[in-house]
């Protein structure tokens, strides 16, 4: 499952940013990272505006490739001189909400169509009555059948 590392930085001393720029980006690469988006253009839509001189939102495949770029010994210079010369906030958040999960769990499906069933059954039920006329029509509502609640509609 992918992961994504919001990179929420206010730069204090901008001397580290040329040699963090030209090499922690082929880094990321190494680990199966990209950068989605990285901008100094960061414009506040809701809330509070954070004090930031720009964001970065990367990309990688997993959790552990997140760690792995994080404890890469090439990269332990680099993020060094980033907490120097910032304040910076990195937070991770995976993909759970991507993943699907709004389609309902199987027993939900089967819920959903046994009820579209009944609703199936109950149109037929109507149909039935106005084709024909029957005079149960006027006695019986849809509704009160009982095969169209407990079981598939004998109604063709």
């Amino acid at each position: 499952m992918s992961v994504y590392v919001i990179a929420d930085i206010k730069v204090t001393n901008d001397q580290w940013v040329p040699a963090y720029g030209a090499s922690v980006h082929e880094l990321v690469h190494s680990h199966g990272g990209k950068y989605l988006a990285r901008s100094g253009n960061v414009k506040t839509l809701e809330g509070k505006p954070l004090d930031t001189t720009f964001i970065a939102l990367l990309e990688f495949p997993s959790e552990d490739a997140v760690k792995a770029f994080a404890t890469d010994p090439r990269y332990a210079p680099f993020a060094v001189a980033r907490q120097q010369g910032s304040e910076s906030r990195l937070q991770m958040i995976d993909d759970t909400d991507g993943r699907n999960d709004f389609i309902p769990a199987q027993s939900d499906m089967l819920l959903m169509q046994r009820m579209l069933k009944k609703v199936r059954c109950i149109e037929k039920r109507v149909g039935h009555y106005r084709r024909w006329g029957d005079a149960r029509s006027a006695q019986s509502s849809p509704l009160s059948h009982p095969v169209c609640w407990i079981g598939p509609c004998s109604i063709p």
